[in-house]
């Protein structure tokens, strides 16, 4: 059976193999170099050659002074001193070593040889970097996700509670009260007419659309003012209404009350409390009693801001400055 061409390029199979056979990577020799001038530099040999005497048979250095020969000047100027320079945090360098030799031996380890560079083993290497490439993607993973969030779909949604809630929470933050009085509206609200939301006409054409216009809603529109052809063709889904008819509309809506009211609320199974009027059903205030106050709005500056300002039900009056006056207008 034929095998499957290889996934490794030639380049990446000599690599390999000279991995294999501890050859093609090792410590940088400039490194070395500079490191094996210093060491022979007159005072480092002296510290060497001092630290070699005290450590010596019979020598009579105090056990409390030897130490100090690691950390000469590590205050001042550790380079002189070949001491590990005083820092801060979390690393713990090991006592009595020089500087020199730490760094050479950190990197001799990192190619898997003995402190003084000997009987190399790159699969030591190997393994330390797989876990680092391996670190590297999913912190990356990570940072790019938290970067991008910033920005994600251009804006679409202004924060993170908008995006985990579909935009949802760019209305009403308060998702379980909102949701609360959501359900308690029934069929008011009709999901393919949002544009409309808010007006008389889009109130009577979803009434219509579960149950049917009452005798009694025809004819306090007719006394209102409302205009035959509208008040005629109320049960039509096409049925259009000027400013003043729906003014008109509202001005009849807030009459409306008692047997009347009740018939429509049950028609389309609202069961909110203190709906005392048919233009109730047109106020969030009432319509949303436990969320009103989390309702918000994104004005033409791009700021959220809460529509209602205390439990009474007031109108944020800085709306006026950033909301569209096709938002601001009122029938009432």
């Amino acid at each position: 059976m034929a095998q499957p061409a290889s996934l490794l390029t030639p380049f990446q199979l000599t690599v390999t193999d000279s991995l294999l056979h501890n050859q093609g990577i090792s410590v940088n020799a400039q490194f070395v170099t500079k490191m094996a001038t210093f060491n022979n530099l007159p005072y480092i040999t002296a510290l060497t050659d001092a630290i070699a005497a005290a450590t010596s048979p019979g020598a009579q250095l105090s056990p409390t002074i030897y130490p100090e020969l690691y950390s000469l000047g590590s205050g001042n100027c550790a380079a002189l001193g070949d001491s590990i320079p005083v820092h801060t945090g979390n690393i713990a360098y090991p006592g009595n070593v020089l500087f020199g030799n730490l760094l050479l031996a950190t990197a001799y380890s990192y190619m898997g040889q003995g402190p003084s560079g000997g009987a190399k083993n790159l699969s030591i290497f190997c393994q330390g970097f797989g876990a680092l490439v391996g670190y590297n993607g999913i912190t990356n993973n990570f940072i790019n996700s938290a970067v991008n969030s910033q920005n994600y779909l251009g804006g679409t949604y202004t924060n993170a509670d908008n995006m985990v809630s579909g935009g949802i929470t760019s209305v009403n933050i308060c998702t379980a009260q909102w949701g609360n009085d959501l359900a308690k509206l029934g069929g008011l609200i009709d999901l393919n007419n949002l544009d409309e939301l808010g007006t008389p006409l889009a109130l009577v054409q979803q009434l219509a659309s579960l149950g049917g216009i009452t005798p009694d809603i025809a004819l306090y529109f007719t006394n209102a003012g409302v205009s035959a052809d509208v008040v005629v063709n109320l049960a039509s889904p096409t049925v259009n209404a000027s400013d003043a008819d729906q003014k008109a509309m509202y001005a009849a809506m807030t009459q409306i009350t008692g047997t009347p009211l009740s018939q429509i609320l049950k028609i389309m199974g609202i069961t909110t409390t203190n709906i005392n009027t048919m233009a109730d059903l047109l106020n969030p205030y009432k319509i949303f009693p436990t969320s009103f106050q989390t309702l918000t709005v994104t004005g033409t500056n791009g700021v959220s801001q809460n529509i209602y300002t205390n439990p009474d039900g007031t109108v944020n009056s800085t709306l006026n400055q950033y909301l569209p006056k096709i938002a601001l207008s009122s029938l009432s």
